[in-house]
């Protein structure tokens, strides 16, 4: 396994213990240029969690950043979760509930 960290070792401050003692190992050097990559997912409008999370990948040295879908339902700040996916440029793909959330929208008032 070139990419030896598990993710379970890295928790949110309001979760837990900070990871800044989290360290990524060296990269194999075929891997090494590509660089680290974070994958994100399920943010469900949770722009809090999103700002931790991002500031723990930034902690961490990350090279990319990319999301897995689910930026909105449930939580209460779907404008400002998709504003800073937005503002980093952070290549997303549309998850079931974000295609659910489209199609809510489209649906014609009566």
């Amino acid at each position: 396994r070139p990419f030896g960290l598990g993710w379970t070792n890295v928790q949110f401050p309001h979760l837990g213990p900070s990871c800044s003692d989290v360290q990524l190992p060296e990269l194999p050097p075929f891997w090494a240029q590509l660089g680290w990559i974070a994958l994100i997912s399920d943010v469900h409008a949770d722009v809090h969690s999103l700002d931790a999370a991002l500031h723990h990948i930034a902690d961490l040295g990350c090279d990319q950043i990319v999301c897995a879908g689910d930026l909105v339902d449930f939580g209460l700040f779907p404008e400002e979760t998709i504003s800073r996916i937005r503002e980093r440029e952070i290549p997303c793909v549309r998850g079931n509930h974000d295609r659910w959330s489209g199609r809510r929208r489209q649906r014609p008032q009566s």
